[in-house]
């Protein structure tokens, strides 16, 4: 049990970390991350589920089939979750500057 709670809080620091970079939310540490992280995790599958996106994806690249599996697919959801919402903050005015 306490080290699933480990792996999601590292889990949730690297996708909110990676949110966070690419949605340009400033410097929020190490603790700002891990809630962002959670948030994203959140926020992202539901949106994911409401547009009925695939859990899954193959697309090819240089004439090969590459699949994405569900885990893959659920830790881009994560991260587009944080960028979802550093983008509603940035609209709203409350970015961490």
């Amino acid at each position: 049990m306490m080290m699933y709670i480990i792996h999601s809080i590292i889990v949730a620091l690297i996708c909110g970390a990676i949110g966070a970079k690419i949605a340009g939310a400033g410097r929020a540490g190490c603790l700002g991350f891990i809630v962002l992280g959670i948030i994203g995790s959140l926020l992202g599958p539901f949106v994911a589920n409401a547009f009925h996106f695939p859990a899954t994806a193959t697309f090819t690249l240089f004439e090969k089939d590459i699949f994405i599996n569900a885990v893959v697919m659920r830790l881009i959801w994560n991260i587009m979750g944080a960028i979802i919402f550093v983008a509603i903050l940035n609209f709203l005015g409350l970015r961490n500057k």
